[in-house]
């Protein structure tokens, strides 16, 4: 008990110091640039705006069914994907989410939902401002 107590504290700080990240890392995406191009950048970017606000929304629904297996491997991915990205933000919040989910606290969870779409939401419109996105799949 006493470990999932100072997990949740560590939850809790984690989750603070994720709003003071800025939201996007430019220099991830311009060393990306560097290496591989800017097509390279915007096809990484349109993936990113695809995947990561399914797996934020798949979050909520799995913890509440019960599912903490399902939300943790969502969790799990996304936190990774931001960092991709140079989303730091966003992957502070989904370690703290998959953190929850180890713990076994879905109403922290539940708390994090709102704040994991809405970062998710920012990150992929600063994104796309960016790099804007080639819809027709070329």
């Amino acid at each position: 008990m006493k470990v999932a107590t100072a997990t949740a504290g560590g939850r809790r700080g984690k989750a603070a110091a994720s709003g003071s990240q800025p939201l996007l890392q430019p220099a991830v995406l311009l060393s990306l640039e560097q290496q591989g191009g800017p097509a390279l950048v915007a096809k990484l970017v349109g993936l990113f705006c695809q995947v990561a606000p399914q797996r934020v929304a798949s979050l909520q629904p799995a913890a509440a069914a019960l599912e903490p297996a399902q939300a943790r491997r969502a969790a799990h991915g996304l936190a990774p994907l931001a960092a991709q990205v140079g989303a730091l933000r966003l992957q502070a919040l989904a370690e703290t989410a998959e953190d929850a989910l180890v713990a076994g606290d879905t109403l922290a969870l539940a708390e994090l939902h709102a704040d994991l779409a809405g970062c998710c939401d920012q990150v992929c419109q600063a994104l796309c401002q960016q790099y804007p996105l080639n819809r027709s799949g070329g």
